[in-house]
């Protein structure tokens, strides 16, 4: 209180001093007084930019839940420190959990220039570059780390891989994960199937467990079966569909 009384006191004998408003700012809001505040780093502000006064702001607002104002604060911190840290690792989180990906790769690009060995940042850059659909992007950014203890990329490269033709070398990558899940099953059994392996594509299909709302696991057996003219098997499967299904 009287820090504030004299805060109070220079800022009538002197209305343009910023580090006084400033000062104000940061004392109410270690008290918990966010909104007050708030009023005080904004005259600061109009009088100096300032990364300190820009980071008290966005805290306020999101300690007062009012994540319209925090991203509004952030951004215009990162207008005027544009590879300021937190400004960055917040808006990018921000826009990737609203999936707005390509919002968030103006952030996440920036940090990727500044910490490339950021295992994080990288794989949040790589994740948001593949949901955005830029793919070539994405392969020139994963080319430069490393990206084999995390299977999601991997499994993102593959089917770029696949996409382009490239079966061997999507396949390749596959196999690097040893056991995999059910979208990495299918995608290498499809894999095989554009080879014309179709034994090996069949291994592949019973290496996952039938799940009656899979229905491309339904399809794609159905079609290896059909191109190994295992009509028998076919029969089966139609069965296990029918049952599924409710039917008799």
């Amino acid at each position: 209180d009287e820090a504030i009384g004299y805060l109070k006191r220079a800022l009538k004998d002197n209305p343009n001093f910023f580090e006084s408003y400033f000062l104000m700012g940061a004392i109410l809001s270690d008290q918990e007084k966010y909104t007050e505040s708030n009023k005080y780093l904004e005259k600061a502000l109009r009088l100096e930019q300032s990364v300190k006064a820009y980071l008290y702001l966005a805290t306020n607002y999101k300690q007062l839940n009012d994540k319209e104002n925090e991203v509004k604060a952030y951004e215009e911190l990162l207008e005027f420190s544009p590879y300021n840290y937190s400004g960055l690792t917040t808006l990018s989180r921000y826009y990737l959990e609203k999936k707005e990906f390509k919002k968030a790769i103006r952030y996440l690009e920036r940090l990727f220039t500044r910490t490339p060995d950021n295992t994080q940042v990288s794989s949040e850059y790589l994740y948001a570059l593949f949901a955005a659909g830029e793919t070539e992007k994405f392969k020139e950014v994963a080319a430069q780390v490393d990206i084999t203890r995390n299977p999601m990329l991997l499994y993102a490269k593959a089917l770029i891989l696949s996409r382009e033709k490239k079966f061997d070398e999507a396949e390749k990558l596959l196999n690097t994960l040893g056991k995999g899940d059910v979208e990495t099953y299918l995608l290498l059994s499809e894999i095989y199937l554009r080879k014309q392996d179709y034994y090996s594509a069949l291994q592949t299909l019973d290496k996952i467990a039938p799940n009656k709302h899979n229905f491309e696991y339904f399809l794609t057996r159905l079609q290896t079966l059909s191109l190994l003219n295992l009509n028998h098997r076919t029969v089966e499967l139609f069965g296990q569909i029918a049952k599924k299904d409710g039917g008799v």
